[in-house]
């Protein structure tokens, strides 16, 4: 389980970094995946002899990150349409 957890992680990543260079929506949702997985690799090994607590922090921040972010966007794209209906209605 240990080693499918950090595959499956760093195949995550590696596809995230693709698709942040293609700039796809998925990008995002891949990264908040890696955080989950990050979470849960390090909630899996808490009482170990490895130290996981690095590993639990960075994926809860990277899970934070991304659900600010992607509804950040939202809200901008929201607020976009809505200009664009307003300007599509003076006309």
């Amino acid at each position: 389980m240990d080693k499918f957890l950090t595959i499956l992680s760093g195949l995550l990543l590696a596809v995230s970094i693709y698709l942040l260079v293609i700039d796809s929506y998925f990008a995002s949702l891949s990264l908040f995946s890696v955080g989950i997985l990050s979470v849960l690799n390090a909630w899996i090994h808490r009482n170990g002899k490895q130290r996981t607590m690095p590993l639990f922090y960075m994926g809860l921040a990277i899970i934070i990150i991304m659900y600010v972010a992607e509804f950040v966007v939202g809200y901008i794209n929201q607020d976009t349409i809505a200009i664009y209906q307003e300007l599509n209605n003076q006309k």
